[in-house]
């Protein structure tokens, strides 16, 4: 067996307390706590479990891995064509030795999402989808998942704070299972919460430890009810859980059920987009950042949900332009021009909001301050660029042409910190030269 150095997080004292080294917190404190965007683990809350010793004083080989993991996500992409970095080969073989030593924890399953959000951001594929596949089963063998009734191997939580660290990881791989299936349109690995399943709590109170200002809402809290940028993550993550179940009833039900179904969920999908975009545009910068990802995986939703009805021929319901050979009715011809107009404004808002995060990123963001950006932008942002290439090459609208080039500069200021936008961007070209995205 291959033998794996463990990082030595702390010493004990001879006063019985745990002292973990200063580079640690430093390296949590400042690069990590760059990556907002991503809810399994919070650096403040991390900061403070190390300073009181909670849950790491016995750490072991499981908790060196979720700070190699952490060290991780704050890396830039690998140089060139390189596609696995030493330290996420390093990552991968500790995680496949630990499930061979028949390692199960709870810091083994948050090494194990951040580890499937970085095969995500830098388009680590099929291992992206493995892995998300193995963290769902994990959290179900732990016995996180809320509401349901399964093996409960965890030992029961002593805290607030601890119940809400696990409900997080259970949404944070949530959103990752539905982020990924974006694009191929796989099925789920991860059930959907229930009615009665509540959404995170405000992220500062948990950050803070604030059980005084505990506020929890369920996941059928209505959309006009300000919640925080996490929770928003998670509602635009079910979003796309009903676009693909929406997807898949046209072949269920009957055609004008179907067409009015799309027909509500495209106005439930704006009206939370609209809420979004106010929400967004009267936050800070940091705010602002954190609010895009929601903003734009409900525009992906838009996207997954319209594709198909975009087109004047009649397609079937796989990716690519597959026709199915029939005849549009006129619910169907009404839906297209919906579908077209509701499709073209959410890109020109895509490309609005990449001419700001341009000028963050000019202006306000240094080149290790990039992981502020979440990877989530960049399916929406893909989807607005097909779209203005296909209006560009369908009637030359130039100003489609204009927007496509402006997005098309911020993928490329974005593939500096996100490989998968490099991978965007080349599909892109693919199209733009003739090919078949």
């Amino acid at each position: 067996m291959v033998q794996y150095a463990t990082p030595k997080a702390s010493c004990q004292h001879s006063d019985g307390h745990t002292h973990h080294s200063q580079p640690a917190k430093f390296h949590i404190g400042n690069n990590f706590a760059l990556l907002r965007y991503n809810p399994s683990v919070d650096a403040d809350h991390f900061k403070k479990r190390l300073d009181l010793g909670i849950s790491l004083k016995d750490g072991g080989p499981d908790i060196a891995l979720l700070f190699l993991a952490m060290k991780l996500n704050t890396l830039p992409p690998p140089p060139g064509s390189e596609i696995h970095g030493a330290i996420y080969s390093s990552a991968k073989r500790f995680l496949a030795t630990l499930e061979a030593s028949g390692v199960v924890s709870f810091a083994y399953l948050q090494a194990m999402t951040l580890i499937a959000v970085y095969e995500y951001s830098h388009s680590i594929y099929p291992a992206a989808w493995m892995t998300v596949g193995a963290c769902a089963r994990l959290a179900e063998l732990l016995g996180i998942s809320p509401g349901k009734d399964t093996m409960k191997i965890l030992s029961p939580v002593t805290t607030w704070t601890e119940l809400e660290e696990r409900r997080r990881v259970w949404w944070a791989i949530y959103i990752l299972d539905r982020t990924i299936s974006l694009g191929s349109r796989r099925r789920f690995c991860f059930p959907d919460p229930a009615d009665t399943d509540v959404l995170p709590v405000d992220d500062d109170t948990w950050d803070l430890g604030d059980v005084a200002s505990i506020i929890y809402n369920p996941v059928t809290t209505p959309f006009f009810t300000p919640v925080s940028p996490f929770s928003r993550l998670c509602q635009s993550a079910m979003f796309i859980s009903r676009a693909t179940v929406c997807r898949s009833d046209s072949t269920q039900t009957g055609l004008a059920d179907h067409m009015t179904a799309v027909v509500s969920l495209t106005e439930d999908l704006s009206t939370f987009s609209s809420i979004l975009a106010e929400e967004r545009d009267t936050s800070s910068t940091d705010g602002y950042l954190r609010l895009l990802a929601p903003q734009c995986l409900t525009w992906s939703a838009l996207f997954l949900l319209l594709d198909n009805y975009c087109c004047p021929e009649k397609l079937s319901n796989e990716p690519g332009y597959t026709t199915s050979g029939n005849a549009k009715g006129p619910d169907e011809l009404a839906a297209q021009i919906q579908a077209t107009l509701v499709v073209r404004n959410i890109s020109d808002q895509a490309h609005r909001q990449t001419t700001n995060v341009m000028d963050i990123i000019s202006t306000q963001l240094r080149s290790d301050q990039m992981g502020k950006l979440s990877p989530f932008l960049l399916d929406a942002l893909y989807c607005s660029m097909v779209t203005f290439q296909w209006i560009y090459r369908e009637g030359g609208d130039e100003k489609a042409k204009g927007q496509l080039a402006d997005i098309e500069t911020c993928m490329g200021m974005l593939s500096g910190r996100w490989k998968l936008a490099s991978e965007y961007l080349a599909l892109n070209g693919i199209y733009r030269d003739g090919g078949n995205t």
